[in-house]
């Protein structure tokens, strides 16, 4: 099984506030399009609801939840833990990422082997109230790999640097 983490931070490892991604990068947009492209993306019930489109098209979208359990492969695979989510995910042969929220990133991060982390990181403190669980990650032994670009944020019409990075397990 290929399980991969894909996120986007601020410089404080700060990955969303009150709810929502207070951030817009067509850049990052289309790198995480491309990346996670043919592929199942497993996500949490906020992270879902916080999405502009639904299901995101030309992947598997799951969602963990413990309120639904509904099973509609037009609006997205419900299962109630993140094992059944795995399990599921499996099933379809193909890459797999965790898209978030918080705490989908810190259960799969404590309880799983991952792959791989790819973390787009925003030179810019955005206030977040909701965090990736670097720490988690700060004590295993992992290599890293840097592409930086200058991009403007569309939401607050601001230029930024985005480093992304591509983490392995060494």
């Amino acid at each position: 099984m290929n399980l991969n983490i894909i996120a986007c931070c601020d410089s404080k490892y700060g990955i969303a506030r009150d709810g929502k991604i207070p951030w817009s990068f067509k850049e990052d947009m289309e790198f995480f399009k491309q990346t996670t492209q043919d592929s199942v993306i497993i996500m949490g019930r906020k992270t879902w609801d916080s999405l502009s489109k639904k299901p995101l098209p030309n992947r598997y979208n799951i969602v963990i939840s413990s309120k639904n359990n509904v099973s509609d492969q037009e609006k997205g695979i419900w299962v109630k833990t993140p094992e059944i989510a795995l399990n599921r995910a499996r099933l379809f042969d193909k890459k797999i990422f965790i898209i978030g929220g918080e705490q989908i990133y810190r259960y799969f991060i404590e309880n799983f082997f991952i792959n791989s982390l790819i973390l787009t990181i925003i030179d810019h403190d955005y206030k977040c109230d909701q965090y990736l669980s670097i720490e988690l990650l700060r004590n295993k032994n992992i290599t890293v790999n840097k592409n930086e670009k200058i991009c403007i944020d569309r939401i607050n019409n601001i230029e930024r640097k985005l480093c992304f990075n591509f983490v392995f397990p060494a």
